[in-house]
């Protein structure tokens, strides 16, 4: 599908870019005749002076281009003819004449003759001059046929080009396609699971094998699964919520000093509890534009992340503090198992988690995905770093 896209992309491109150099060769070749035509009329003019040159005269930007004049009395009839480089019978002479004399205008161009002409009245009768066109129309004929040699060897440039071009184009939709289909697989891998619990379970409870003791373990296994997959669904849906709504939707001014300790206040107990600290250092009245709810949930996600990963007796800071004039930065840093460069570039994939052997800890692998997704909205940056046993997770928005 991504292939064939890319194809008609490329055709695409192709045609236009075929479009546009016939369109420069247009203009390059009416540019050309135009000038041609003005030069013509010039050379023409001055022939039409009363003692012009005799003979072929070369002009400037001219190659020896020969001419003649006729001169015609008042009732159309020639009086003197100065053949110049010419040799025209009488016949041809009288037919040129009565077609310049019955013509519209004074310049033009007898194209049966290859012949330019200027009619210019004069006493008694007009004077008519003519000067030969073929070696223009050779010189028009020239740029078209190198116009047409230079388009079929830029031919192979523009496809190459337009390959390239569209490769481009279609990039954003090969990744998205692949996230896509990833996000399939790993969806699935994560709901098989508990999938098979729940069938094996029910099938269990519904054996004549076991007592009502064993029944009643299998039906607490599919709640606790259930409860599971229930819990992995609302999250995917959160996740394509957060993809699919508009990004400035709600925003508002928001204090995030006050957010941020709201959002602390649940988690002191929590922390306490599991034998860790939770500290924080807040700056007063930092002001964003945003959704209070969600910036209230990128942060929730992050200490529930330290919490799960932090080591025994770990600490973990909570700290907000202005970057610069327009941004701020929210840190939340604990003591744990330092993070490798490969998995901190994979932190905030869907479904990706630093140690798949803690996969059955109440964590999805989407958490981090969805405070991506929620500061991405807010204009702002999500990264992690780890150093000397302190893995910190980074927020910067702009302030409002």
């Amino acid at each position: 599908m991504i292939r064939s896209m890319q194809r008609r992309l490329a055709v695409v491109v192709l045609l236009f870019l075929v479009a546009v150099y016939a369109c420069l060769c247009a203009v390059s070749y009416g540019a050309a005749v135009s000038g041609m035509v003005r030069e013509s009329e010039q050379m023409l003019r001055s022939l039409a002076e009363p003692d012009p040159p005799m003979g072929g005269r070369i002009f400037p930007g001219q190659v020896g281009v020969p001419y003649f004049t006729l001169l015609v009395d008042g009732r159309g009839v020639l009086e003197d003819a100065d053949q110049g480089q010419f040799d025209i019978s009488d016949e041809e002479l009288l037919d040129l004449a009565a077609q310049v004399l019955t013509a519209e205008e004074d310049f033009g161009y007898l194209g049966s003759y290859q012949l330019r002409y200027y009619r210019v009245s004069i006493p008694g009768g007009w004077r008519l001059v003519f000067a030969d066109d073929s070696l223009q129309g050779e010189l028009r004929l020239r740029q078209v046929r190198n116009s047409l040699l230079l388009g079929l060897a830029l031919l192979p440039v523009f496809l190459a080009f337009s390959w390239l071009l569209a490769g481009l184009i279609v990039r954003p939709v090969r990744r998205a396609w692949e996230q896509q289909a990833q996000f399939v697989a790993d969806a699935s891998h994560e709901l098989k699971t508990p999938l098979t619990v729940i069938m094996t379970s029910a099938e269990l409870a519904q054996s004549p094998d076991y007592d009502e003791e064993c029944r009643e373990r299998f039906l607490s296994s599919i709640l606790t699964m259930s409860r599971q997959m229930r819990g992995l669904i609302e999250q995917m849906l959160q996740l394509a919520r957060a993809d699919q709504a508009d990004p400035r939707e709600h925003f508002s001014s928001v204090d995030l000093s006050k957010v941020a300790s709201e959002a602390l206040l649940p988690f002191e107990p929590i922390f306490f509890e599991a034998g860790l600290s939770l500290t924080s250092d807040l700056s007063p009245a930092v002001q964003v534009t945003g959704s209070e709810p969600q910036l209230r949930q990128v942060l929730e996600i992050l200490l529930d992340n330290a919490r799960k990963y932090s080591q025994e007796g770990g600490a973990t800071q909570v700290c907000l503090k202005r970057r610069g004039k327009s941004h701020c930065l929210l840190t939340v840093a604990n003591q744990g198992e330092p993070i490798s460069p490969e998995a901190l570039a994979n932190l905030f994939k869907r479904f990706y988690r630093a140690d798949p052997a803690r996969n059955r800890n109440g964590s999805y692998g989407l958490g981090l995905a969805i405070a991506e997704s929620i500061v991405n909205r807010h204009r702002g940056k999500i990264w992690a770093e780890s150093q000397n046993g302190i893995n910190t997770f980074y927020v910067e928005l702009p302030c409002s």
